[in-house]
């Protein structure tokens, strides 16, 4: 049976974290498919600034073309009210008899707990949980026995990605900005004056 993995997020920008796991993931050969998927409303954290979503989708693009298994999806875009994972994997599983994998990270896991309907996804779709740098350890050990122990189906990546988050790039210069982003999420950024508006066009 072919798997689908979904990796979601604002990508609010896409930055190197996101990147180095997205190429964790694609040679991990857990997924034959990775659906790279921003979010249209995350139900669990309030942005201070949200860049449209075709910005948003057209960064998960640019990335996606650099792996053969990825692609840019839209389907929660797609979708009205905050982009709760239940409602995602459910219309997915609609359209697909695929296996559905989730991508979860390190800060995700741990409170997976409290995730929408989280039981039922459990037995909806596995979990590819990514141990971040920066994430307690015996938190996250845990949350996934916790996990399998309801039954979970959990497949752990040690990797330890970029110690950065979107909301603290979103807070830098420019310049700065540049080191935590790949190269060209940065031109697209400044081609379209995002995240600060004109003070980052050429």
């Amino acid at each position: 049976m072919k798997r689908i993995a979904i990796f979601g997020g604002t990508f609010n920008p896409f930055h190197n974290a996101h990147f180095e796991v997205l190429e964790a993931v694609s040679k991990s050969n857990l997924a034959d498919e990775i659906l790279l998927m921003p979010t249209k409303l995350p139900p669990h954290k309030q942005c201070d600034f949200l860049a449209d979503e075709t910005h948003r989708l057209k960064m998960c693009a640019l990335a996606a073309q650099h792996f053969a298994n990825v692609t840019a999806c839209d389907m929660e875009l797609k979708m009205q009210g905050k982009s709760y994972t239940f409602n995602t994997v459910s219309e997915l599983k609609r359209s697909s008899d695929s296996e559905i994998l989730f991508v979860c990270g390190g800060d995700m896991i741990t409170t997976f707990n409290r995730w929408y309907r989280y039981e039922e996804l459990l037995k909806m779709m596995g979990i590819i949980a990514v141990r971040r740098k920066g994430t307690d350890n015996e938190e996250f050990d845990k949350a996934v026995e916790f996990l399998k122990a309801k039954g979970g189906k959990v497949f752990v990546l040690e990797i330890t990605p970029a110690e950065i988050s979107s909301s603290e790039i979103r807070q830098m210069k420019f310049d700065d900005m540049k080191k935590h982003i790949p190269a060209f999420i940065a031109e697209y950024i400044s081609e379209n004056g995002l995240y600060g508006g004109e003070q980052y066009a050429k």
